[in-house]
C-alpha cells in the first residue's frame, strides 16, 4: 500500500552523502498536482492560492464538488491516498490522462481508504469509504470543473517546469544532486556525511533506502513553498521515493532556481567559465578567466561538454569553447 504525507509532526531521517550524489533524478511534470494543491488549498484555508485564482476555483465549483474536496483540504487529515494524487511516472503528463488514472485505479483506492480512515486523524475520510466510487466520481468532477480557471495559469508557466528538468539533469551529471535538494527542500541538510530531512513522526525508519537509487521530483504551482514527502510501503522500512515541491506562484515566475546558486550546483571554477562564455573563447582565454593553467581549464570544460552545457569548435589554428542551448538556457535561470 503506498501513501502520501500531506502535514505533520516532524522528526529527521538520514540518508548517506554518497547514495544521493550517485541518485538518478527524474522529473514529473504533472498538472494533477498543481490542480489537487490549488483545489484543496482554496476549499480550505487558503494559504496557497492567490485570493484572485481562490475567487476563480471556487466560483467553478458546486456544493457538491467543495463537498467531496474536503478531505483534501490542509489539516483536514494526514494522509492523501495515492491512487487520488497526480502521477509518479517520470515525465509530461496531460491531465486528462490523470484522471482516467484515477479512475482506473478506484477498486485498489479502496482499499487505501479503508486503511486510511482507521486513523482518528484521518477521520474526515470516514464518509468517503461508505461508497469509495462515489467520492471518486465526485473528486473527479470536481477537479474538471476547476481546471479551466488554473489552466490559463498552469500553461503560463509551463517553460518553469521544463527549466526544472533542465536543473534536475545538470545537477545529476555533476553530482550535485544535494545541492539541488538543500534549494528546493527546506530542512534538509549534509550533517557528518549524511544527507538529512524531516519526515512526518512515527512513520518513517531514521535511515530510509532511496528506491532504486532514483529520486523522483515533482514540482507545483503554489504561492507557499511547501514540500512533501512520498515514499512507499511494501514492507518496512519505508523507503524514500519521490519528492514533491513547490516552484512559488506569485506572478514573477520565482523558480526554485532563486534559491540556489550556480557555483553551488556546478562547483565555483565552472561556474565562473559558463557565466565567461557570453562570446567563445579559447582555452587560453578560458584558463585567464580562472587565472589557471590551460590544461586545468580543459578539464573544467570537458566537464561542462559531458553534461551539454559547452561544446568546442575549431577556429582556425584555435579550438574555442562555446555555451550550448543547455547551457544558454542554465545560465538564464541564474541571472
Amino acid at each position: 500500500m503506498a501513501r502520501r504525507s500531506l502535514s505533520p509532526e516532524r522528526t529527521t531521517a538520514t540518508i548517506p552523502v554518497d547514495v544521493m550524489r550517485t541518485a538518478a533524478l527524474r522529473i514529473v511534470v504533472s498538472p494533477l498536482t498543481t490542480l489537487l494543491l490549488l483545489c484543496a488549498s482554496s476549499v480550505g484555508d487558503g494559504a496557497d492560492v492567490p485570493a484572485w485564482l481562490r475567487r476563480r476555483i471556487l466560483s467553478r465549483l458546486r456544493a457538491t464538488d467543495v463537498e467531496a474536496l474536503l478531505p483534501i483540504r490542509p489539516g483536514a487529515a494526514t494522509e492523501l491516498p495515492d491512487f487520488a494524487a497526480g502521477a509518479v511516472e517520470p515525465g509530461q503528463h496531460r491531465l486528462r490522462d490523470e484522471l482516467d488514472r484515477v479512475l482506473q485505479q478506484a477498486d485498489a483506492g479502496e482499499r487505501q481508504l479503508a486503511g486510511i480512515a482507521t486513523k482518528p486523524e484521518n477521520a474526515v475520510w470516514v464518509e468517503a469509504t461508505a461508497d469509495p466510487k462515489r467520492w471518486t466520481h465526485a473528486y473527479i468532477a470536481a477537479l474538471v470543473r476547476a481546471w479551466p480557471a488554473v489552466e490559463p495559469v498552469w500553461r503560463s508557466l509551463t517553460a518553469t517546469l521544463h527549466r526544472e528538468v533542465q536543473r534536475a539533469a545538470v545537477a545529476a551529471a555533476f553530482g550535485a544532486q544535494t545541492e539541488l535538494l538543500t534549494g528546493i527542500w527546506p530542512g534538509c541538510r549534509v550533517d557528518g556525511g549524511r544527507f538529512a530531512f524531516d519526515v512526518r513522526a512515527g512513520h518513517w525508519p531514521a535511515e530510509p533506502r532511496l528506491r532504486d537509487g532514483t529520486l523522483i521530483l515533482t514540482p507545483m504551482l503554489g504561492l507557499q513553498p511547501r514540500r512533501l514527502v512520498g515514499g512507499v510501503v511494501d514492507n518496512r522500512p519505508r523507503e524514500l521515493r519521490d519528492l514533491t515541491y513547490a516552484i512559488t506562484l506569485d506572478g514573477r515566475e520565482r523558480s526554485a532556481a532563486d534559491v540556489d546558486s550556480l557555483a553551488a550546483l556546478v562547483g565555483e571554477p565552472r561556474s565562473r567559465i559558463l557565466r565567461s562564455l557570453t562570446l567563445p573563447r579559447d582555452m587560453t582565454a578560458v584558463a585567464e578567466v580562472l587565472q589557471s593553467v590551460p590544461s586545468s581549464a580543459s578539464r573544467h570544460v570537458s566537464a561542462l561538454e559531458r553534461a551539454g552545457l559547452v561544446e568546442r569548435r575549431a577556429d582556425g589554428r584555435h579550438v574555442r569553447a562555446r555555451l550550448t542551448a543547455r547551457g544558454e538556457a542554465l545560465l538564464r535561470l541564474y541571472r
